[in-house]
């Protein structure tokens, strides 16, 4: 297994696909939900997790979508990848 800081960053990009994985974790579907939670824990591993997290959510607000019982830790978004995830 390849050490934390030989892991690609998170980016902008990462967004959507962390956000549907996201969703998948709060699944009825106990199979979708455990393959969810285990990709949870790859991106977990990755640089810039937090802030990725923290853009992923804040940029599908139209979706209805309670995090709050999977999310439960403080996040602060580097500047970069705000200026990042604002580009169109």
């Amino acid at each position: 297994m390849p050490t934390p800081a030989a892991l690609p960053a998170l980016g902008p990009d990462d967004s959507v696909s962390l956000f549907d994985c996201l969703k998948q974790s709060l699944s009825q579907d106990s199979l979708v939900q455990k393959s969810a939670e285990a990709a949870l824990e790859q991106y977990e591993r990755r640089p810039n997790f937090c802030a990725c997290l923290a853009v992923s959510c804040s940029s599908h607000p139209a979706e209805k979508v309670d995090f709050r019982p999977i999310l439960d830790i403080g996040i602060s978004i580097p500047g970069d990848i705000e200026k990042q995830a604002s580009r169109p």
